[in-house]
């Protein structure tokens, strides 16, 4: 009887400490992570061939996958439809003329995570600082005057035997900012920094590529789907 009841203490012994190191795995935060995010940008022109630009709000949605290597850091590419681009606003004879000038690119950052977990668990409560490169890749640019009319980039008539320069197929951009997850949510503020130029010089209006440039400001809020 003795013998019996001291393998049915090992028994259960191992049986605790089984569940009880699935228990442990099971709270762990997920290794990899997917999800859908999306949000709004807040885009404008720099550069000294600007001239007047002011904010334009745009739109950005896409996926994200995370990749966390130690609870401190992750590695985060992503997927993104983005609206970048400017608005401007001239008077003439006591009319305010207003063009918005759209710049739709899908982009696909990079982003290298430095995390802090405030709270344990599966979805901890984390703050994280966020950088990384990115490419952008032009799917469409196009004015809207304030009468509702719509023309692309590089067809607009700005004088004689002069047209507007079309948009750079490739926007290289470095981005910043701070985030926040909790349970299934991420949220990020983020600044979006172009250092290429954003049009072409194949127009009779510069003798090189005009000195413009993106910048943006972009809310994303995401939900996070756990893999393994």
């Amino acid at each position: 009887m003795t013998l019996f009841r001291t393998a049915g203490c090992a028994v259960m012994m191992l049986a605790l400490t089984a569940a009880k190191g699935v228990a442990q795995f099971e709270d762990e935060p997920p290794a990899i992570v997917v999800g859908p995010m999306a949000g709004v940008s807040f885009s404008t022109l720099r550069g000294a061939d600007v001239g007047d630009a002011d904010v334009r709000v745009g739109a950005t949605a896409g996926g994200f996958l995370t990749l966390t290597f130690t609870p401190y850091f992750a590695l985060e590419p992503q997927v993104l439809y983005i609206q970048k681009g400017a608005n401007y606003h001239a008077d003439s004879a006591g009319v305010t003329l207003s063009t918005e000038n759209t710049l739709s690119y899908i982009e696909l950052p990079l982003l290298f995570k430095a995390r802090y977990p405030v709270t344990t668990g599966k979805w901890p409560l984390m703050f994280s600082a966020i950088a990384g490169p990115a490419i952008g890749i032009n799917v469409g640019c196009e004015y809207i005057e304030n009468d509702g009319r719509s023309t692309r980039c590089g067809e607009r008539d700005l004088g004689p035997n002069a047209m507007d320069p079309e948009a750079t197929g490739l926007d290289f951009s470095a981005i910043f900012g701070v985030g926040v997850s909790y349970c299934h949510f991420t949220f990020q503020a983020r600044y979006d920094y172009s250092f290429n130029n954003t049009y072409t010089s194949s127009n009779s209006l510069f003798s090189s590529a005009p000195d413009i440039k993106n910048q943006a400001w972009e809310l994303t809020l995401g939900y996070k789907i756990g893999i393994n």
